[in-house]
């Protein structure tokens, strides 16, 4: 393959995947908008404080879906078709108990649930209900993360797009309708994302209607080894994605004693911008994950390395290029979210510290997605573990207290540069000692 065609690939995979990505980030979003504008700002914190919730859940369907698509890439590069449909099989059925536990988790506990995730008294209703309401479509929301990942991977990326797309031009006119016209609060926000994921997976769907690809529904008897494979191999991923959530947990806790319930639907505000721009970071990866492990199972080292510096150099454009955006024109965007002038200025100039750390962060999550693709495991979840939980949690919770309020926003830069620094040891030590290309002997 020549250098051009290698472009036009990247082009083709990672242009949709960057779009479908952002455009599934943005339900929160535009809830937050809506709810924000529609029923205030302490229902626009209620959201914020179930979003750790929301996102453990997009974290286990991506940890599935990434998994087993990965295996399936590698299979599909080797030419081993009716096992990278069993990857396919695999995933289907360990989502569908994630989402079965997950529905009686959030429609028979919300106020634990509320509770666990900090909830106040001035919060806990709007947080219950919200959950409650979200988590009665977790099939859906699973689904379509599922569906997108197994379409793009089958030669699909355009259609994974505009299943994207069709859910959430729904979610948004939901939104407006449920509650505006109808007046339906937190509740109407919640059930406006849901039947949004219902109108993606109906798109998606079409892809195995018409029978495009290689993927097929069929019978299929689970087997250990296999789903082990799956969730073994997306497990970095998972907890990549874990990182925001937690991220946002620890703010959470630490704005509700600083700043109390304005101070927490500030950071509501920036939080719903940089998931943006986190959308942004794994639509690239994820659209570069099929590319690097169909070359990588084909033995093709040069397109490996070529699609791996093809995305550091793609996130960290784009991530510069935002984040410059949201320092020149952040209040604008804030001012969607927030009503109050003194708050959308808060908000700002914390955004333009807090932001700088996504952009070393957008390297690590192509580091990760390296190892992710090419079978090695133990190093992406040494990268994503230490981004996520290890460095980010200690920071935030200690740095402000020895050195007082102002260094509330700094812990994030520090855990990703250090976390970048790690992952780039991990890859040079790796490649100089072992291969990262298979040796192409019995299947794994």
């Amino acid at each position: 393959m020549t250098l051009e065609a290698n472009r036009k690939t990247i082009l083709s995979y990672v242009l949709p995947s960057i779009c479908a990505m952002i455009v599934s980030f943005t339900y929160n979003v535009v809830d937050g908008i809506f709810v924000g504008r529609g029923v205030g700002e302490n229902a626009l914190g209620a959201v914020n404080l179930a979003v750790p919730f929301t996102e453990i859940m997009t974290a286990l369907a991506s940890m599935l879906t990434i998994g087993g698509g990965t295996v399936m890439a590698i299979r599909k590069g080797r030419g081993e078709y009716e096992k990278a449909k069993e990857a396919f099989m695999a995933s289907i059925f360990l989502l569908s108990l994630v989402a079965a536990v997950l529905t009686i988790i959030g429609a028979v506990f919300p106020y634990q649930v509320a509770r666990a995730f900090g909830a106040t008294e001035v919060l806990l209703e709007d947080t219950a209900v919200y959950i409650r309401w979200y988590f009665l479509f977790a099939i859906f929301f699973t689904i379509s993360i599922l569906g997108c990942t197994f379409v793009r991977n089958d030669g699909s990326p355009g259609l994974a797009f505009w299943g994207m797309i069709s859910g959430a031009v729904a979610n948004i006119f939901l939104d407006w309708l449920f509650i505006f016209p109808f007046g339906m609060g937190i509740k109407g926000a919640a059930i406006a994302s849901g039947l949004g994921q219902i109108i993606a997976c109906l798109v998606l769907s079409t892809h195995f209607i018409r029978k495009k690809g290689i993927l097929r529904f069929r019978r299929f008897r689970p087997g250990r080894e296999l789903c082990r494979k799956v969730a073994v191999r997306g497990l970095p991923e998972f907890v990549v994605q874990l990182s925001q959530p937690v991220t946002i947990f620890c703010y959470n806790q630490v704005m509700l004693k600083l700043s109390g319930e304005p101070g927490l639907a500030a950071f509501s505000a920036i939080s719903y911008l940089i998931t943006i721009m986190m959308g942004l970071f794994f639509g690239i990866s994820q659209g570069l994950q099929p590319l690097i492990g169909n070359s990588f199972g084909a033995g093709n080292r040069s397109h490996v390395s070529y699609f791996f510096r093809s995305g550091l150099k793609i996130n960290l454009v784009c991530s510069t290029l935002l984040y410059l955006v949201y320092f020149f024109l952040g209040d604008k965007a804030l001012s969607l979210f927030l009503s109050s002038p003194g708050l959308v200025k808060s908000a700002h100039s914390s955004l333009k510290v807090y932001g700088l750390a996504f952009i070393i962060a957008s390297v690590s999550i192509i580091y990760m997605t390296y190892f992710l693709s090419t079978k090695r495991t133990a190093q992406a979840l040494v990268i994503s573990g230490a981004r996520g939980f290890v460095l980010n949690s200690i920071l935030i919770f200690t740095l402000p207290v020895i050195f007082g309020a102002s260094w509330l926003w700094y812990p994030l830069i520090i855990s990703e540069a250090l976390t970048m620094l790690l992952a780039v040891i991990l890859k040079k030590y790796y490649d100089a000692v072992h291969s990262p290309l298979p040796v192409r002997t019995a299947c794994r």
